[in-house]
């Protein structure tokens, strides 16, 4: 609606000092909805009066009835708001006055038609776009409170502007996410660089920046090349576009992970903040497996962040929550060879911190590493892990 908005600031300008216009013949709208034909033919009147007073079509004695008019029809608006008995007539009365008085006097103008029919093509367009609030807005106007809807008509189309790009942006950015995804799987294939997927990524979040996952995948390909700021900032946008608890604590996860080596205290705040998310949402699905592994791996980060802040009481105490979690699991579902390798590792980590039950912690990790093992079920990226563990419980040294 763009000559609509520069009507507004046309109007303003010839409330401000008189000018003079030319206009149309009588509105031929599609009968979408006579509210809009109304509003339009009050629109239509206000363009005409413009164009008359910066065009100096009309001589004083006509400026002077169109002034007369104006002025009635902002009395029949006034006591139309107050319900006075008869004002609704006496509005409609006004209104179409003022658009006849107008109208035959713009019309004596050849040369303003053109301009005329261009602005007649933008409010045929005015029912099926305009929100309700829009379209009072622009009733206001054409009924001369111009100075009064003008900014009002300047908010909601900058606004309804704003969502329309929006809107087609998010459209656009579906087949950049495709081809992102597309570029991910031959990055992974040693076919496309971590830079090459990151562009795309990029493209997508220009054209919608509030989709959560680009935010998150623009964080973690960021982080390897190197850019910590531009990772931190789109996990940050993550964070402020997440529509569950859910993502909200995969975002918390992002930022504490690229905190982790600038700021600990920044990364342990974020994890901290994750772990209260997930709890929560443990605490009304406790059965939950996953929700059970989310709380068991938000500890595992707060743990490895207080060891490094030094810190070994806080990371011991994070570690053995991990355990006290995943041991019934893995106790009711012993085919799940995920528990047992879990249990295993948090348990090294233990042995490492070399307090009073060190032994017990690595000679418990040997025997679940070794139970995998003996059932030939051991991953063949643990195996080295195993055979350290195994060297280390048979002489006496740390794997």
């Amino acid at each position: 609606m763009r000559i609509i908005v520069g009507l507004v600031w046309l109007a303003l300008a010839a409330a401000a000092a008189p000018s003079a216009a030319a206009a149309p013949q009588a509105i031929a709208l599609a009968p979408a909805s006579l509210e809009a034909q109304r509003v339009a033919r009050g629109l239509e009147a206000q363009y005409q009066a413009a164009l008359i007073r910066d065009r100096r079509l009309a001589d004083d004695r006509e400026l002077q009835l169109i002034a007369t008019y104006e002025t009635r029809l902002r009395t029949a608006r006034t006591r139309a708001e107050g319900r006075v008995a008869g004002a609704a007539a006496a509005l409609e009365k006004a209104r179409a006055d003022y658009a006849q008085l107008v109208q035959s006097i713009a019309l004596r103008d050849a040369a303003s038609r053109a301009e005329i029919e261009a602005y007649r093509a933008e409010l045929r367009g005015l029912a099926a776009s305009a929100t309700p609030e829009l379209l009072e807005a622009y009733q206001r106007f054409g009924d001369g409170d111009r100075v009064g809807a003008g900014p009002v008509i300047k908010a909601l189309e900058q606004a309804q502007a704003a969502a329309t790009m929006a809107a087609a942006g998010a459209r656009a950015a579906v087949g950049l996410r495709r081809a992102a995804q597309s570029y991910e799987i031959m990055r992974l294939r040693g076919e496309a660089t971590t830079a090459d997927v990151l562009a795309l990524w990029d493209e997508a979040a220009r054209l919608d920046p509030k989709d959560f996952w680009t935010q998150i995948y623009r964080a973690r390909l960021a982080l390897p090349l190197g850019e910590t700021s531009k990772a931190l900032d789109a996990a940050n946008l993550a964070l402020g576009v997440a529509q569950s608890p859910r993502e909200k604590s995969v975002a918390l996860n992002e930022i504490g992970g690229i905190q982790q080596t600038r700021d600990p205290a920044a990364a342990l705040r974020a994890f901290e903040e994750s772990l209260r998310i997930f709890r929560e949402l443990l605490a009304k699905e406790p059965g939950n497996v996953e929700r059970l592994r989310d709380v068991a791996v938000s500890l595992e980060r707060i743990s490895y962040v207080w060891l490094q802040m030094g810190d070994k009481a806080g990371a011991r105490n994070g570690w053995e929550q991990e355990i006290a979690l995943i041991e019934p699991l893995m106790r009711s579902d012993p085919a799940n060879l995920d528990w047992p390798r879990f249990i295993a590792v948090v348990r090294l980590r233990l042995f490492d911190l070399q307090e009073a039950d060190a032994s017990r912690q690595l000679v418990e990790a040997h025997r679940l590493l070794k139970s995998l093992a003996d059932r030939g079920r051991l991953n063949p990226q643990d195996r080295p892990l195993f055979d350290a563990v195994q060297e280390a419980v048979a002489g006496g040294k740390a794997p």
